[in-house]
């Protein structure tokens, strides 16, 4: 309950979030049932109906992952949030398996520039 309480709260409120935890320990579904109820006026849920829809970008890391991809990624939710009302949708990007890139990569190195304050408080 709690990974589904913080990634609800986290997504709306533009706040970068990682659950970090062994398998088997609800990472992945909690973000799947954020998704699949968070649609905003749509929702079955009274409770999501009065919040932002939320719309995933999805990546699943391996250990072939690129710097490029993930800042690709990235690219894309914020040029998708910026053509919406934020007040009606909200981009989430969720990457799965963050563990799994070689550390010699450095593919999640551009997670430093897109989480400090770069891309996480563009305005809408």
């Amino acid at each position: 309950k709690e990974n589904i309480f913080v990634t609800l709260v986290c997504t709306l409120s533009r706040v970068p979030l990682m659950i970090i935890g062994p398998p088997g320990c609800s990472k992945t579904l909690a973000v799947s049932i954020v998704n699949d109820n968070a649609n905003g006026e749509e929702s079955p849920s009274q409770f999501y109906r009065d919040l932002a829809r939320i719309q995933p970008f999805h990546y699943q890391c391996s250990k072939t992952s690129t710097s490029n991809e993930v800042a690709s990624l990235f690219s894309r939710a914020n040029q998708r949030q910026m053509t919406v009302d934020r007040a009606k949708q909200q981009c989430l990007v969720f990457m799965d398996e963050a563990g799994l890139p070689e550390e010699e990569r450095e593919s999640l190195k551009v997670l430093h520039y897109l989480l400090e304050g770069h891309m996480s408080s563009c305005p809408n």
